[in-house]
């Protein structure tokens, strides 16, 4: 059958239609693949440390510092606009550029500074012990051998006038001869003088009056305590002087021991003056002065109370413990109950600022936690305004101290708020900076 011409010229037209339809869906695909590409291309961020913000990287890991998990940050999102000649760009990305030293980004706890009233005590521990002021020594005036021991361990309760020891001396003996010699000789000039002669040796005055009655002398004269006391062992270590628990209980030297003139053998504590050690830390030591009034008072009795006042500050610290001072406070006797090495409870009242107190009642108190202490300068770390999670290095000046409180005196304002431990937003080895 033969067909028609006019069909070929339709199904040539129709062919067409559809080529030219699927050109069309074609290129709007592609101009759609490459709008998205470039939305995506503007929303694009990067990986970064919130310790270490100067680290970035496309693909999330760890930080190569501090070993953290690095946390994608990203950017402000803007529409695709090839006409526009300067993109928007984050605000926030300015902050990233500061030292890691004075800005710190990251999350942490805040506080804010705490309205809390002045304390006009303070509050420290302390503890009894032996005025060492009255510590005698027993040092032999001539050197001699050990005959007899009366004491024969360390830490024996002694009396004044006690006997300690007895000592045989060739020089003595020699010189107790002379002196029997002037009293045949009657020659008074020369008894007077070697008789201050054997009392400045050592001899004891009724040891010198039996010598004078049998004309004899005494082969060994004796060592007696001059007061009433503990024995203890004077040359000790400074570690074993401050416990006595770590000396060994024996004496050093035994019958037949010599010694030697002039060098300490024994020492004699006396225990009719006591003092309290109170110690209190380098904050509450800046506003305590010599003469301010102190209450002591044992644990769990509080009613029984000594007022006393601080009569010594050590110019110095203690290099184990710089953190505290030991204060003196003299007591003349120990009072009924109380124990020597028992610990007490202490309320000093200081007289230095006090002036200050009473105009103002009431202070500014952060935790001494937020503080970075760098010596001369404190430095708090404050939280920026529009971006909760950074922070900013602050100095700041301090006042007084309570437990674990300090007053805030200037550089910071009531409601902002910093980060409560300092020691987390830099490491140790970095140095702190702040704007001036």
């Amino acid at each position: 059958m033969k067909r028609k011409p006019y069909s070929l010229f339709v199904r040539l037209l129709i062919g067409s239609m559809i080529w030219i339809a699927g050109f069309g869906l074609t290129g709007c695909h592609s101009s759609s693949v490459k709008q998205d590409s470039a939305g995506l291309e503007k929303r694009a961020g990067y990986y970064t440390c919130p310790m270490h913000p100067q680290i970035r990287r496309e693909q999330p890991g760890k930080c190569p510092i501090c070993g953290m998990t690095l946390q994608f940050h990203a950017l402000q999102s803007a529409p695709a606009d090839p006409d526009s000649a300067s993109p928007t760009v984050d605000s926030s990305l300015s902050l990233l550029a500061e030292p890691v030293t004075r800005t710190v980004i990251g999350s942490f706890p805040v506080i804010s500074p705490q309205l809390q009233p002045l304390a006009d005590t303070l509050q420290a521990f302390g503890y009894l012990t032996y005025d060492q002021r009255y510590t005698q020594l027993i040092t032999p005036r001539v050197s001699g051998r050990i005959e007899a021991l009366y004491v024969h361990a360390l830490y024996e309760r002694v009396q004044a006038g006690q006997p300690l020891m007895k000592l045989y001396s060739p020089e003595l003996l020699a010189l107790q001869r002379y002196w029997i010699q002037a009293l045949r000789a009657h020659d008074t000039a020369l008894i007077a003088s070697l008789q201050q002669n054997l009392l400045n040796q050592g001899m004891l005055p009724e040891e010198l009056q039996q010598v004078k009655q049998t004309l004899q002398p005494l082969t060994t004269f004796t060592l007696v305590s001059p007061v009433s006391g503990w024995i203890f062992i004077p040359h000790a270590s400074s570690d074993a002087a401050a416990s006595p628990t770590l000396q060994p209980m024996q004496l050093p030297f035994v019958t037949g021991d010599y010694v030697q003139a002039g060098i300490p053998i024994l020492g004699v504590q006396t225990d009719a003056r006591i003092w309290a050690i109170v110690q209190v830390s380098n904050d509450q030591l800046a506003n305590l002065s010599v003469g301010d009034p102190v209450e002591l008072y044992r644990e769990g009795m509080p009613d029984q109370k000594v007022r006393a006042h601080i009569d010594f500050i050590p110019p110095y610290r203690d290099a184990e413990d710089a953190r505290f001072a030991s204060l003196r406070v003299y007591l003349q006797a120990l009072p009924p109950g109380w124990k020597v090495n028992q610990l007490l409870r202490a309320r000093l009242y200081p007289l230095l600022g006090r002036e200050h107190r009473r105009s103002a009642s009431q202070g500014w108190f952060i935790p001494r936690s937020a503080v970075d202490d760098l010596g001369r300068h404190q430095v708090v770390w404050v939280q920026d305004a529009r971006h909760p999670q950074v922070f900013h290095a602050r100095e700041v000046k301090l006042g007084f101290s309570q437990g674990d409180w300090v007053q805030v005196v200037a550089g910071l304002q009531p409601g902002e708020r910093i980060a409560r431990e300092a020691g987390y937003m830099v490491d140790s080895d970095s140095f702190v900076t702040w704007a001036e």
